[in-house]
């Protein structure tokens, strides 16, 4: 197993900070005043200690190429199923109802700098090809629309839909596969994707798809809403 190493690594977890940011930022925009920088701190803490968690079977060695089933779909059903609970619960319609459009469609443009590091890992044979725009992966796709569509999005309502629909239509892509790329009975590609245990590209999945997915909630629930 190649490990990530270098310039990318470094690029990968400045994205994931940027994330933890995003989320304690989102937290601090919904909360009163005198209590903004005491839960933009808790929800900083509290996004580090989700990923620690999320961490724990791969460092433990619970979960690994050699026992990806059920594991790998068992973790990452727990992470979807916390992601659609969050963005169903009242926290989560603070959020959509708070947060500008721009923020929330915006915020899928880190989807482009992650796409730069997993095509520069599959050069270096850390990443299978598929992962990335040279395969199946063409989620830089939803990086750029988002990235072109934020400005537009609190004045057009189409814009902020039609960001949505090709950011998750794409996304579902990535997961699609992530999944058939796993050394699993599955698997139908000569290269298997084995990121998804090594620490810490894990995060991709635990940090930034999840983020993916719960701004794409937030922000369809907002344009419901406001229909």
């Amino acid at each position: 197993m190649v490990q990530a190493t270098g310039p990318a690594l470094w690029s990968f977890l400045v994205i994931v900070v940027v994330c933890w940011g995003i989320g304690a930022g989102s937290a601090v925009a919904i909360s009163a005043p005198a209590n903004r920088a005491r839960n933009g701190v808790l929800a900083f803490a509290g996004l580090v200690t989700w990923t620690l968690v999320q961490s724990i079977p791969i460092y433990m060695g619970w979960v690994t190429q050699e026992n990806a089933i059920p594991g790998a779909p068992l973790q990452m059903g727990v992470m979807f199923a916390v992601i659609f609970a969050v963005i169903l619960s009242p926290v989560g319609r603070r959020l959509a109802t708070t947060l500008p459009l721009w923020l929330l469609v915006g915020a899928q443009g880190l989807r482009l700098p992650l796409e730069l590091v997993l095509h520069a890992w599959a050069e270096q044979g850390v990443a299978p090809p598929q992962m990335t725009w040279t395969g199946q992966n063409i989620d830089i796709i939803a990086g750029v629309v988002c990235l072109i569509a934020a400005p537009f999005a609190d004045r057009s309502r189409a814009v902020a839909w039609a960001s949505q629909v090709v950011g998750v239509v794409l996304l579902a892509n990535v997961v699609r596969v992530v999944f058939l790329s796993l050394p699993t009975p599955m698997k139908q590609f000569d290269e298997p994707l084995l990121l998804a245990f090594q620490l810490p590209a894990q995060w991709i999945a635990t940090v930034c798809v999840a983020g993916a997915v719960l701004f794409h909630g937030l922000t369809i629930r907002k344009l419901l809403t406001a229909e």
